[in-house]
């Protein structure tokens, strides 16, 4: 008895990996011959495509200072670059993301504010400058969400990380205040001109730091104008902490800059659901489709 239980066990299984199961099988009208023809259409993503493009503009420098230096916005120009996006559906759920790369050719620097009432304007005791600007070539890699109100316009909001490099400083003394009235000595004078365009010992060359900022988007397929904000607060300072040398390491001067931008940007590949709307009438349409095929 027991030797026939075994048999039997290892007879059925046999049996049934030696029948046809029927969910492999297809209906005979569906030939080798008939596969060969099929074309399969591809369904586009909703907003899943490729941008490239330029912008340019102007930087409104504005750093911040420990202890607090009065300090007032100083504009440079040109601030220009190119970038490079991709949007994407995030988890087949979320259409309004994408990843921003680029490069930008920008400025960092602070302009200390004059005041009234001593009739004095702060300096920076080891360069003798009131105001500095200094010439910055950057990559950013920014989250970029947008969100389309209509065929034509969309909203914008960035946020990320962004690295350079000081290549150059233009600074200027405090007795070059229009307000100030001082002559400094000669040694004086050819101390700073020695200074005016060269990075000292105790200053950072590289920065780093956050990048955010709100935008607009005109579209015209497959054009886009985009007019773009994007604030930066830089993480490395201008220059060391105990730059006097007194041991006052609680000072500290970081960048803290605005960009204002207009950009021209090609649509590599066709965005898909441009609205709500788009994107409720796409979901339909693909409904049915499938009905129709069953």
């Amino acid at each position: 008895m027991k030797k026939l239980l075994i048999c039997l066990l290892i007879a059925v299984p046999m049996s049934l990996c030696a029948q046809e199961p029927e969910f492999f099988k297809l209906p005979d009208e569906i030939t080798d011959e008939y596969l060969d023809t099929v074309q399969i259409r591809r369904q586009n993503r909703p907003n899943n495509n490729w941008l490239i493009g330029a912008f340019g503009g102007a930087t409104l420098l504005n750093g911040y200072f420990n202890p607090t230096w009065a300090s007032e916005v100083a504009v440079h120009y040109p601030t220009y670059g190119f970038s490079i996006i991709k949007n994407a559906t995030m988890m087949n759920m979320f259409p309004n993301v994408g990843l921003e790369l680029g490069f930008q050719y920008t400025w960092e620097g602070y302009k200390f504010k004059y005041s009234k009432e001593t009739g004095n304007v702060r300096y920076v005791s080891g360069t003798y400058a009131y105001e500095a600007a200094m010439r910055v070539p950057e990559v950013f890699m920014l989250t970029h969400g947008h969100f389309d109100i209509s065929d034509h316009f969309k909203l914008m909001a960035k946020v990320g990380f962004y690295a350079g490099y000081r290549e150059t400083v233009d600074r200027k003394a405090f007795w070059e205040h229009p307000n100030i009235t001082f002559n400094p000595s000669a040694t004086v004078r050819e101390k700073f001109e020695g200074m005016r365009n060269t990075f000292q010992d105790d200053e950072n060359r590289w920065t780093a730091g956050m990048a955010a900022g709100p935008g607009i988007a005109i579209m015209f397929d497959p054009v886009e104008i985009h007019i773009n904000a994007l604030v930066k607060w830089g993480w490395i300072t201008f220059y060391d902490p105990d730059f006097t040398g007194e041991g006052f390491y609680y000072r500290y001067a970081y960048p803290l800059d605005a960009a204002i931008t207009f950009g021209l940007y090609y649509q590599l590949t066709p965005r898909v659901g441009r609205s709500r709307s788009d994107l409720r009438r796409l979901a339909r349409e693909n409904v049915e489709r499938l009905n129709t095929q069953r």
